[in-house]
């Protein structure tokens, strides 16, 4: 019985040491380096995927917050829009108050300006400035001429008169200021 086992193989197998040629050892060696090239292609291309993503998640987090950034300043653009003519009607009747005003008339006119001057310090608060037009030569990116006029003591397309404020958000034009301008 004991030469069935050594037929069968299990025991032999076992009991012969296995001797590795120099052939077989090097290409062993040839298909662990091909395995580990292949391991650093694999790492490589996922540091690529995930610098990129990152990359990507970055980017995309910097766009919605300068989305959100415009559309805040575009609310706040919309509400100042809507304050202004409320501003510009104040000072239209400030500009034609009557002189005979007597001394109980005249506190009510300055409780108005002093909410007049809160709603200019409220405006200069959120960045809102007035587009200076005196002395001024004529920018249709920042005045709206509604007059040209040949006025002596005046340079062509100079600013004569302010008919109406004009307000900038910024850099961005609110509300142009309404002009007479020489001719």
């Amino acid at each position: 019985m004991a030469d069935e086992l050594n037929t069968n193989g299990s025991d032999a197998a076992e009991a012969a040491p296995v001797i590795e040629t120099p052939a077989d050892s090097a290409a062993v060696l040839a298909a662990l380096e091909a395995a580990a090239q292949t391991a650093q292609d694999e790492a490589a291309d996922y540091k690529d995927r995930w610098l990129r993503a990152t990359a990507e998640a970055q980017n995309m987090r910097r766009r919605f917050e300068r989305e959100r950034a415009d559309l805040i300043l575009s609310a706040n653009e919309r509400l100042l829009l809507r304050i202004l003519p409320v501003l510009d009607d104040v000072a239209l009747a400030f500009a034609h108050i009557p002189a005979d005003l007597n001394e109980q008339d005249q506190q009510w006119v300055n409780g108005f300006a002093l909410i007049q001057r809160k709603l200019s310090h409220i405006l200069s608060s959120e960045g809102v400035t007035v587009i200076e037009t005196d002395g001024q030569g004529f920018d249709p990116a920042l005045h709206e001429a509604i007059t040209h006029e040949a006025v002596e003591g005046y340079q062509t397309n100079q600013i004569i008169g302010e008919v109406r404020k004009g307000y900038k958000l910024g850099e961005r034009i609110l509300q142009p200021a309404l002009v007479r301008v020489a001719q």
